[in-house]
Order: C-alpha cells, then structure tokens, then sequence
C-alpha cells in the first residue's frame, strides 16, 4: 500500500511521514542509550562543532531538536559528518533504529517469501533462536541454528511477544509481509498480527522507544490491514485497531 506525502508548510517540499517516524525512533533511542538529558546535550556531544552561543547565552544549533520532533531527517551529504554514523559509533546498535528494514515494509514494500526469510536469519541471534528451528550439538554449548523457521504456534508467538524490543517488532512485521506474498498465507497473517498486538504491551515499556512507538503502531494498523472472514474468497480488510486491543490487554 503506498501512503501519499504531507506538505509541511506552504513553499516547502512534502515530508515523508515514515522519515519522520524512524527520526524520531532513531533519535529517542540514542538519547536513552547516551544518558544525556537532552537534545542540545547530544548534539554537543555528537557534533559539538555545530554548537554557537545564541541571544540568550546558551550553546546550541537547534539541529538535533529538530530529529526530536521528526521536523529534521539525517541525510547523507559528501564532506559532512552523517549524524546515524556517529550516533551509532558513540552508541553502537543504534543505526538500527534509523536504517530497519521495517521502515521499507511500512512504506509498502512487498517481499517474496525467500526475502522474508533472509531478513529474520539476518537477524541477531536473540530474535533467531525464538523463531528458527534448532538443535543441539554434543561438542557446542548452544544449539545450532537451522534456516528452518518455526511454525508460529502460540509458544513462539508468546516467546516473540516477550522480547520486547525493536528488532523483535521488525521481525513480525517482516512476518506480516510474508503472508501477503505470493501465495498469501491466512494463517500466518492471523498468527503474525496477534503476535504483534501481544507485543505491544512490553513495547511500550521499553524505555528506548516508548516515546515513538505508539505512532509506529498507527502507521503498522495502516499499513497491514486485518482480514476477517468465513475464507480467502469470503473476507474483509479492516483496521487492526491497535489501540483498542491494548485496553482489552490482550494476553
């Protein structure tokens, strides 16, 4: 599903909504994982460079109070400092936030299956051992990995749900767009979007993006549309109502 761009402001160029979401997830984590109190004291610590004493005597550029609010996107420019690489060199594990794959799905990307797949083994092992077969070697501390994806039964959706972070989140939303590649799966798309709806609880306690998160859901509702119905010939796209499936705290 493509999502049209909103104008910021008359005589300026539309802002991609989705640019501004991953901002902003971006920008929220870094200042969590740094410890600082704020935007002015990230950005002098990232780019002190770009800091001038203003009217009032205080050192700031405004820059990275912009990301907070997702007015502002990091761009690559040749011969500057690109602010996710430095983020992430300060804080490594951050880049992740700005640069995931989900930003892409939400945006419409459609996947095949075999891309699906290659995107959850690519990922950290934490997220692999929940949702990808495995067993156990007699010489090997841990068990070894198989590209064999579990089936999204109850347990692994819980165990999933639980995780709670951001790359967790990607990885059901990678789910979600494998069942709808070509052939759809009904069954992984039920299993998939409870999956997530489990998740969002233990989302937003995650101190990293609990500010951002909850438009980050808005934007999955919009994007991966609920199918309820007697069969695959018989059904209708709704929207998933995240909100809603919070208050009823579903378990």
């Amino acid at each position: 599903m493509a999502f049209p761009l909103k104008r910021s402001r008359v005589g300026r160029p539309c802002r991609d909504p989705v640019d501004q979401l991953r901002t902003q997830m971006w920008f929220w984590a870094t200042l969590f994982r740094s410890g600082l109190p704020s935007a002015d004291a990230l950005e002098r610590l990232l780019q002190p460079e770009l800091v001038r004493p203003c009217a009032d005597g205080v050192l700031r550029s405004g820059k990275y109070f912009r990301y907070k609010d997702g007015s502002r996107v990091p761009s690559r420019i040749a011969g500057r400092k690109y602010p996710v690489d430095l983020a992430e060199k300060a804080f490594p594990g951050t880049g992740i936030y700005f640069n995931s794959v989900m930003w892409d799905l939400v945006r419409g990307r459609r996947l095949t299956v075999e891309e699906a797949d290659d995107l959850l083994w690519a990922m950290s092992d934490e997220v692999r051992y929940v949702i990808f077969d495995s067993r156990r070697a007699l010489i090997e501390p841990r068990r070894r990995l198989k590209k064999q994806l579990y089936y999204l039964n109850d347990e692994v959706s819980q165990a999933l749900a639980q995780l709670g972070t951001f790359e967790a989140l990607t990885a059901v939303v990678v789910l979600m767009a494998k069942a709808e590649a070509i052939p759809p799966s009904m069954g992984l798309r039920q299993a998939a979007q409870l999956c997530y709806l489990r998740m969002q609880k233990n989302l937003l306690k995650n101190p990293e993006i609990a500010p951002a998160i909850e438009a980050v859901f808005v934007r999955i509702d919009e994007c991966f549309l609920e199918w309820v119905g007697i069969h695959d010939q018989m059904q209708l796209a709704l929207p998933m109502q995240s909100k809603l499936q919070r208050e009823r705290k579903l378990q």
